[in-house]
């Protein structure tokens, strides 16, 4: 639990590092609604359909600067709104390759990103749980 006497450490950078935060819902409009009214957040660019998603992709804004991305649920059968944060790594493939020989699953990509910044993929660990992770394009 966060310590409310202690200094809040800034925010990580490099690989292992949460980069991104992703909200998939059934109402992007009604989640911007909520969270614009609890936290202050805006609604950013709106990125056009991608061929495999399929919906709109909106960015999410805190006080000018693009702080997550906000999208449909990507799957009928998903049964429920999600947050999905990114871990930045050096090698999208490799690491999505070593979760996989670890005993987890890949659930999406790896893909590139259609604006050019970078690789992205979805992986499962043996619990269940999703986590994304990202490569930058400039790490090759």
């Amino acid at each position: 639990a966060l310590d409310p006497n202690r200094d809040v450490p800034p925010p990580a950078s490099g690989d292992g590092a949460i980069v991104w935060h992703e909200l998939a819902t059934s109402d992007p409009e009604g989640a911007l609604a909520f969270y614009g009214a609890l936290f202050g957040w805006s609604k950013g660019r709106t990125m056009a359909p991608s061929s495999d998603a399929g919906h709109a992709y909106h960015l999410i804004a805190d006080q000018g600067k693009d702080v997550a991305g906000l999208m449909e649920l990507p799957d009928p059968s998903i049964p429920r709104p999600y947050w999905l944060q990114y871990v930045q790594v050096a090698d999208v493939a490799g690491t999505a390759r070593r979760a996989v020989a670890m005993g987890g699953q890949t659930l999406h990509g790896p893909v590139d990103l259609a604006d050019g910044h970078g690789r992205i993929a979805v992986v499962q660990d043996p619990t269940g749980a999703w986590i994304g992770i990202w490569q930058s394009a400039s790490k090759g």
